[in-house]
């Protein structure tokens, strides 16, 4: 018979798949209020997760002689007598071998052995875990680590590998609280694994439990400070406050999203949410999908024929005709495409925009000898949405000093967005932060300081 042998722990490490499978990152969810996103990640553990587990726990000397006083010469405590080992080498080979519902089998006759010292009875337990867990059981593998982990002969870095490894084998598995359950032990008792976090975060999440979701991201979050979010835990983080309608919460995550991953999706979610916030006027929806186009958020050929009508309506085909042209780059719009109202929006755009274009300029003295700045400053502004900004800019700035409007906020707003559009970063950022409007126009020029921060 094979002399009994538990392995080490080194044995088998550098073959962990356990943070490459649980450090995945989520798939990609939309957050939109309806449907809300369901982001949760796969992490699925493989027999050799188990292995690990295994190899780790089969280490005799080592944890026994650290936590064990001075043998007496005749009975050593870090010991495995004859009539035990009989029944744990054979055991052990079966482990290596990942027979684990023989290895249970094989491994009940040594609780009847008579007389077992303490550390006979810690490693058996230990082999006992690792075997029920192999076998499915994780039931009975739970009770087994329980008594374990109770045990003083257990090194405190082998606790640390049994509470996580179980939360691992227990995630998800029903009842998923067995997973959260043991990674907050983990945590507890002072691991730092993100991994764990993880795990935690998603067994809340798919029991339903949206306020523990979030308060577990928010700590894994805390516990590395100074490091950006990633990705998957915002969008996470995202959907569970939607789940919960903590609409404020929600509305920030999404700036979180749109500053550090500034994605469509992001940017279509959070500008959607913007519309749909109390106090938000309807004359703001040309300025949303001002910001639409510069992002390139729109995702339907109405979003473009939408922009393309309101800027008509409002007096600037020039702006039309770019709105269809993009719709017709994201090969929305076009012949056959976008049906017939981009066929009439098309035509009144291009005929209206050249012949503005012919007049451009004709009405700037008027406009100039205006007591009031508002017609100086719809001047100037008809001169950036054909891209003179250096024409067009110094008339809205001189126009917005002179007063007159009606809305002064939502001007200042579009005299940032000129800003921005002409690449004028700074005095984009500096108008757009001065913005102090009630009707969507401040929380819009919010979002457009988010994206300047996202250019390059």
């Amino acid at each position: 018979m094979k002399a009994f042998a538990p392995m080490s722990r080194l044995e088998f490490l550098s073959d962990s798949p356990l943070r490459n499978r649980l450090s995945a990152p989520l798939p990609f969810q939309s957050f939109a209020r309806t449907p809300a996103g369901h982001a949760t990640g796969a992490l699925r553990g493989p027999w050799l997760a188990r292995l690990v587990f295994a190899l780790l726990l089969l280490q005799a000397a080592g944890a026994g002689r650290a936590a064990d006083p001075a043998p007496a010469p005749a009975a050593p405590t870090n010991a495995v007598r004859p009539v035990l080992a009989k029944i744990l080498a054979p055991a052990q080979e079966m482990l290596r071998n990942k027979q684990f519902k023989e290895a249970v089998t094989a491994l009940q006759p040594a609780d009847a052995v008579p007389d077992r010292t303490p550390y006979e009875i810690f490693i058996t337990r230990r082999m006992q875990g690792v075997a029920l867990a192999g076998a499915g059981d994780l039931a009975g593998a739970s009770k087994m680590q329980e008594l374990v982990i109770a045990d003083p002969l257990l090194a405190p870095e082998d606790r640390l590998a049994i509470e996580k490894v179980m939360a691992q084998d227990w995630y998800d598995k029903p009842p998923l609280t067995e997973s959260v359950k043991w990674g907050e032990r983990y945590l507890k008792d002072g691991g730092k694994e993100d991994v764990v976090h993880i795990m935690i975060a998603q067994s809340l999440y798919k029991a339903g439990d949206y306020k523990g979701t979030i308060d577990a991201i928010h700590r894994a979050i805390s516990a590395e400070p100074g490091t950006q979010p990633t990705e998957p835990r915002l969008q996470m983080l995202a959907s569970a406050e939607s789940k919960i309608k903590d609409d404020e919460a929600y509305i920030a995550t999404l700036e979180q999203l749109v500053t550090l991953y500034p994605k469509k999706d992001y940017w279509n979610n959070l500008l959607a949410n913007l519309e749909r916030k109390p106090g938000f006027e309807e004359y703001m929806v040309i300025d949303v999908f001002r910001l639409r186009l510069a992002t390139g958020s729109m995702k339907e050929a109405e979003d473009f024929t939408d922009m393309a009508q309101l800027s008509l309506h409002a007096g600037y085909p020039a702006e039309a005709r770019r709105a269809l042209d993009a719709g017709v780059a994201a090969g929305l719009l076009g012949p056959g495409k976008g049906g017939p109202d981009y066929a009439k929006l098309r035509q009144q755009a291009d005929n209206q925009s050249d012949e503005d274009r012919k007049l451009l300029g004709q009405g700037d003295a008027k406009a100039e000898a205006a007591k009031d700045g508002v017609a100086l400053y719809a001047a100037g502004f008809n001169y950036v949405t054909f891209e003179r900004f250096d024409k067009g800019l110094p008339m809205m700035v001189k126009g917005f000093s002179r007063g007159g409007f009606k809305r002064p906020e939502v001007a200042r707003l579009q005299l940032g967005e000129s800003y921005a559009l002409a690449g004028q970063k700074a005095e984009a950022a500096s108008t757009l932060a001065a913005v102090k409007g009630t009707d969507g126009s401040a929380d819009l020029a919010r979002l457009w300081g988010l994206y300047l921060k996202a250019l390059p």
